[in-house]
Parts: structure tokens; sequence; C-alpha cells
């Protein structure tokens, strides 16, 4: 089953460039790219972000894994 990383609304080319880019910096440095592995990297890309801008959850409470 193929898995998908979607946002549940609008953000900002900017928070959508930081989260992009920590996705793939956390994705590449894992041994693969398992649904396990990507659900992980968007955890910690939004945890990245969370940590820039903590008081504006608009941000960074959005992002969903959804897969097996």
């Amino acid at each position: 089953m193929p898995t998908r990383r979607v946002n549940l609304w609008s953000i900002s080319d900017q928070a959508a460039s930081q989260v992009a880019t920590a996705f793939y910096r956390r994705l590449n440095g894992l041994d693969s790219p398992t649904s396990a592995n990507t659900a992980k990297a968007l955890h910690h890309a939004g945890g990245e972000l969370r940590a820039r801008h903590p008081t504006d959850p608009t941000l960074w409470v959005l992002f969903v894994h959804d897969g097996p």
C-alpha cells in the first residue's frame, strides 16, 4: 500500500520549504525509505518546525502521514 504525506490546510511557502527540507534530510539519513521511516521523518520535520515556531501550532500540527 502506498503512503502519503499531506497537510490539512494551506501553509506559507516558507514553512512548507522548511518542513520539506527537514523531511528529506531525515529520510536520506535513514537506511531505507520504508513507510515507518517516512512517518518518522515527517514527525521529526514537524518537530523542527515546532521548535522554530512554538507559539504558532497552525504551522506544525497540520502534517499527516497516511499509510501502513
